[in-house]
């Protein structure tokens, strides 16, 4: 194997795209327009990696070569990571960036503790080969609708109220607080599904008829029967979960056991260094209901996150130590001297075109599209903008 030399400059990545089936197509497709590639037809782009998972790491550039960013951490940690991260982490990238192209919902989820990824990786490993936690944060280039958190009590008796199938199979499980009536429902998906099937068989009979002047939840209902079947426990799920709106620039934070899907939109995501999900509906891949009650959390709707401006940045904070995640915006001509050092950095850029100092080396000009690895030993680097230019930049909170 050939030795791994890495200095302290920045490097330019190159990340995989993930082809979900939820992910946009041919002229919507915004991940190749991105990239600046020309989309392959019918091929879904629904994510692209930056970070060192091992499902798909990213790479980098070194010396006229491609090495997988795994490889540069494994052989040169500590100057990749820094003391601090390195301890903390175990020898791992701590964080996950990605970019979202939403065309159609994804299923409706949940994400483990870290407790709980670990019981779950050493129970059943095909289904959960990931043992970290997966907090994240989304943050709309566009927009997003999703649907996140529980429901209010109050919203949740106008539910029922409104949609007699959902309380009719529910029966007696219809009282009490939003958590137990929710668990209680994904149970009875599962212990009477040809009741089940029959309520969405009722309601999708009632919506057709009444033909128009439907909620969003009852499009997607219509639209997620036709794709996934009456028995996805999905279909009246959605019902269950608050409607979140974000605008260019907001975000939105989802710890662990909060239910959520995302419906359309474009975002930038990041999370801990972690693929674990526990899905219940709509979707064809395995669900697994009695988990996702186990991990649920009754925290109510999820809050729209504005972000913090402050030193010419707009930040965005969460409650963990993964990662931090801030905005940059900077006209053309403009200079941001970054002082961050002993931990890694990821700087994406989403518009413009930048040039970035480090170390001795000369200036490395990057565009929009792509990303930059910075190495915890690269103490301080400089950006300037040749162009206006907005960039996101991941990296490591102190401790």
């Amino acid at each position: 194997m050939t030795a791994i030399h890495i200095e302290p400059r920045p490097y330019l990545m190159r990340n995989s795209v993930q082809q979900y089936e939820w992910g946009a197509r041919d002229g919507e497709a915004f991940i190749p327009e991105f990239l600046g590639i020309s989309p392959e037809p019918g091929r879904p782009y629904a994510e692209l990696w930056m970070g060192a998972h091992e499902k798909a790491p990213s790479s980098l550039d070194m010396d006229g070569r491609s090495v997988p960013l795994t490889e540069v951490i494994r052989a040169r940690p500590l100057f990749c990571l820094g003391s601090d991260c390195l301890e903390r982490f175990g020898g791992q990238l701590p964080f996950l960036f990605k970019v979202l192209s939403i065309a159609e919902p994804l299923s409706i989820q949940a994400h483990p503790g870290k407790e709980q990824a670990e019981h779950l990786h050493r129970r059943d490993r095909k289904h959960y080969p990931d043992e970290n936690h997966k907090p994240e944060i989304a943050v709309a280039l566009d927009y997003l609708a999703a649907l996140a958190g529980l429901k209010s009590s109050p919203d949740m008796q106008r539910l029922l109220a409104k949609h007699p199938e959902i309380s009719a199979f529910l029966g007696g499980d219809a009282g009490g607080a939003v958590e137990d009536v929710f668990t209680s429902f994904l149970r009875k998906t599962v212990s009477h599904p040809d009741e089940y099937t029959r309520a969405v068989g009722v309601m999708a009979g009632r919506l057709a008829a009444k033909g128009r002047g439907y909620s969003l939840e009852e499009s997607l209902f219509l639209h997620a029967r036709t794709l996934y079947g009456d028995d996805d426990a999905g279909l009246f799920a959605l019902f269950f979960l608050q409607p979140v709106q974000l605008q260019p620039g907001e975000g939105m934070f989802l710890g662990a056991g909060v239910p959520h899907a995302y419906l359309k939109g474009t975002i930038v995501e990041c999370m801990a260094n972690s693929d674990n999900v526990v899905r219940v509906g709509l979707t064809p891949k395995f669900k697994d209901v009695e988990t996702l009650v186990s991990i649920l959390r009754d925290g109510g709707p999820a809050d729209v996150l504005r972000p913090v401006s402050g030193a010419g940045a707009y930040d965005y904070p969460v409650p963990v130590t993964d990662f931090r995640v801030s905005r940059r915006s900077l006209a053309a001509g403009d200079r941001w001297a970054a002082l961050y050092g002993e931990r890694p950095e990821v700087v994406l850029l989403t518009r413009g075109r930048i040039s970035i100092r480090g170390g001795d080396g000369q200036p490395a000009t990057f565009s929009r599209g792509q990303s930059v690895f910075i190495p915890a030993f690269l103490e301080r680097y400089i950006v300037q903008a040749e162009t206006d230019a907005e960039l996101f930049h991941v990296t490591v909170p102190e401790q």
